[in-house]
């Protein structure tokens, strides 16, 4: 019988997504299905960072594929449902940018963000190469999102929730 050595550690979510390493949910878990009730149950906890100083945001189990690349055995809704809120902050810097306020700085800080946090573009096709890949029913419009930071296909109800939740970050 084998067994496999886990390792738990502690990381925040940008330590998680500024490593250089690359997570893949599997064809077989199941697709995002976060809907309104658990995205406000994460943004109030989030909202509390400021008094606790961080977030516990449970167990994220990761199997190794090779030096760089794990697949998301558990916590993909809370690992997608942390990078759409990334994205629609991006979605609201780039907002600013085609009001030209602060053009240059907010050009520089979703450069750095999406660096950081989503992923590197591809010199010819300019698409992003996500950090995060998704299942095979969520994937092309996950990594849509990551390269034009438009929801492209359905609704944007999604989407949509997570630029409203990062809005009232802004002003608060």
């Amino acid at each position: 019988m084998a067994f496999m050595l886990m390792e738990p550690t502690n990381q925040t979510f940008q330590e998680l997504l500024s490593n250089g390493v690359k997570y893949q949910v599997p064809r077989f878990q199941r697709d995002y299905a976060w809907d309104k009730e658990q995205w406000e149950d994460l943004w109030s906890d989030i909202e509390t960072i400021n008094n606790e100083q961080y977030h516990y945001m449970g167990y994220i189990v990761l199997q190794r594929k090779s030096q760089h690349d794990f697949e998301v055995i558990d916590g993909q809704q809370r690992l997608i449902t942390l990078s759409l809120m990334v994205l629609a902050a991006m979605k609201n810097i780039q907002l600013l940018i085609h009001k030209n306020a602060e053009a240059a700085e907010n050009t520089e800080r979703l450069r750095v963000l999406t660096e950081r946090y989503v992923g590197s573009k591809n010199a010819i096709s300019l698409k992003v190469d996500s950090k995060l890949s998704l299942n095979r029913n969520n994937g092309a419009n996950f990594k849509t999102i990551c390269s034009t930071l438009v929801h492209q296909i359905g609704s944007q109800q999604d989407f949509n929730l997570a630029l409203c939740c990062t809005q009232s970050a802004f002003h608060s």
